[in-house]
Parts: structure tokens; sequence; C-alpha cells
């Protein structure tokens, strides 16, 4: 999704390093960003005809237990 352009992410620099060196991807550094406070938002997301499998399942119920939404 990165590369194709659909926004901005976190990964792990040693699976970017080369699109970086490469210039297909930027890196970016927030002036105001504190990584120790930074906080992941995850969500989930299905068609309302094809409800998610068993291991989707799991995950939203996990998710939604865990931050309590």
């Amino acid at each position: 999704m990165l590369l194709a352009g659909l926004g901005w992410g976190n990964m792990p620099s040693h699976l970017v390093q080369n699109d970086v060196a490469q210039g297909r991807l930027k890196v970016i550094r927030p002036v105001e960003f504190d990584a120790k406070a930074a906080q992941l938002v995850m969500c989930g997301a299905y068609l309302a005809d094809h409800q998610p499998g068993p291991a989707g399942q799991w995950m939203i119920e996990h998710l939604s237990a865990v931050v309590g939404t």
C-alpha cells in the first residue's frame, strides 16, 4: 500500500531500506513526533454482505475486547 502511494505508514527500516534508497519511499519525521507516546490505531473493515471468516471474526472481537470499543 505504501509503494502504491495510498498513504503513510510505519515500517521496520530493514524492510523498506531498498525502497528508500531507490527513491520509491521517503522517510518522514514529524517535528513533534514522540515514539514513546505514539498510539497505534487499528480497526477491522469488511463488506456487509461478506462476513469475515473465523480468523477475521477473532481479530475484530479481540481488538474490541482489548480497546474496549
